[in-house]
């Protein structure tokens, strides 16, 4: 619709991934981003921070090679260079308990070859335990857990529960096996070409937002920031009028809403929408060290078993590291939670636990969605009831769970539709 105006509510990246994609089919000058923060990106940003007099990233995101919908966006972007790429595609454990390390590394081709290399799997392991699980949680039909899934699994503790916590940000004993099977063929179907691990070589901000933020004025978006969306008019199953910024905006007869809200916003603003309930909680703490650092084994990044923090990853000389599925660790203070998390990091980096250095916690109580089977059920079931208006973000059934490449995909989805 050539005349029509598009609102889009919210400026994460389901909000950008949409205004990227009608800006892409001509009507950037016709897309508006009305964002109530003063940053975009949502929960995909960085800050400054006088301690450390750098930009730290709210939440460390390892973005993977089969996020092919991120990766494409900003390399029309021009924010291609500013990632980097972990080749091969490894992952590096140490188990805080035993002190003892392994290296996952899946090959590079659909044949998982490297399942009979003892030099590139969990010690103590076959690669028949490894082929029974994926063809359980790949052919599991029932709407259950994957700890019921995998019962009985040699790997739940080393493999398993890590990745779920990462990905789904919940424990195997809460997460929905469809939802962990989806994830898991996306990230290893082509093995180590589809699982490299990703990481942006300065900030979130820098490297992700700021290039796709200026992508979208240069094509003419209309970005308004602090404007939270409010005095929603709604009449006969349509979005009327809403207010942003104290200024009234009208939606004329062609014109579109893209509502990118994350789902606790949107069961408060549109009431006839029963979107998720149910959160769970991320933490995350960066630590200022002196001199530049390595993990144990010399890598960049390290996933923990048996310790407080899941992952820990170094950049120059900050350490930052990252708690998933974190609810009962919220009850804590930053400092009790530093203590605890700086065990973890002297650890990994093969020293004494010594003085705490400065630090930054960064709790995030309602980071995703809770993906148990209830609440993908609540996914599955959304019903839009007002016809000029879209629904994106990580939150809508995309077969994803909450993340960064389930966002993008959800605001293409909803700008595609829009545009229809």
């Amino acid at each position: 619709m050539s005349n029509a105006n598009y609102h889009i509510i919210g400026g994460g990246l389901a909000g950008l991934s949409a205004a990227f994609y009608l800006c892409n089919k001509g009507m950037g000058k016709r897309t508006y981003i009305y964002e109530a923060s003063a940053h975009l990106g949502g929960r995909c940003y960085s800050f400054y921070d006088k301690n450390f007099d750098k930009n730290l990233d709210n939440g460390t995101h390892m973005i993977m090679s089969c996020n092919k919908n991120l990766l494409n966006m900003l390399k029309k972007c021009g924010g291609a260079d500013g990632l980097e790429h972990i080749k091969p595609a490894v992952f590096p454990f140490l188990d805080i308990a035993e002190n003892y390390g392994w290296l996952l590394q899946p090959s590079n081709g659909p044949l998982p070859l490297f399942l009979f290399n003892k030099n590139k799997t969990i010690p103590q392991t076959t690669a028949k335990d490894y082929i029974i699980d994926a063809i359980n949680i790949i052919k599991e039909e029932k709407n259950c857990t994957l700890s019921e899934t995998l019962k009985g699994s040699k790997l739940i503790n080393n493999l398993w529960k890590p990745f779920c916590e990462s990905a789904l940000n919940i424990s195997p004993e809460q997460a929905s096996t469809k939802i962990f099977a989806n994830i898991m063929k996306k990230a290893f179907a082509l093995g180590g070409l589809s699982s490299r691990p990703i990481f942006v070589k300065h900030d979130l901000s820098t490297d992700i937002i700021n290039p796709i933020e200026n992508y979208l004025h240069n094509y003419g978006v209309n970005i308004i920031k602090n404007s939270p969306v409010r005095d929603i008019k709604i009449e006969q199953s349509e979005i009327k009028s809403f207010k942003a910024k104290d200024a009234k905006i009208d939606i004329a007869k062609n014109d579109k809403i893209i509502s990118t809200l994350p789902a606790w916003s949107v069961n408060k603003s549109f009431p006839d929408i029963n979107a998720p309930s149910e959160y769970k909680s991320i933490i995350n703490a960066h630590f200022l060290v002196s001199l530049d650092t390595k993990l144990a084994g010399g890598n960049s990044f390290l996933g923990l078993i048996n310790g407080t923090a899941h992952w820990i990853f170094v950049k120059n000389n900050v350490v930052s590291t990252t708690i998933s599925n974190a609810d009962e660790l919220l009850k804590y203070s930053d400092e009790e939670l530093a203590t605890m998390i700086w065990k973890d990091v002297c650890k990994a980096r093969g020293r004494v636990a010594a003085f705490m250095p400065e630090y930054k916690i960064v709790r995030e109580k309602r980071a995703t969605i809770n993906v148990s089977p209830t609440q993908q059920e609540i996914r599955e079931n959304i019903s839009n009831p007002y016809k000029n208006m879209h629904l994106a973000g990580d939150w809508i059934n995309i077969e994803l769970p909450s993340c960064m490449e389930g966002a993008i995909l959800s605001g293409f989805n909803a700008a595609k539709n829009a545009l229809s």
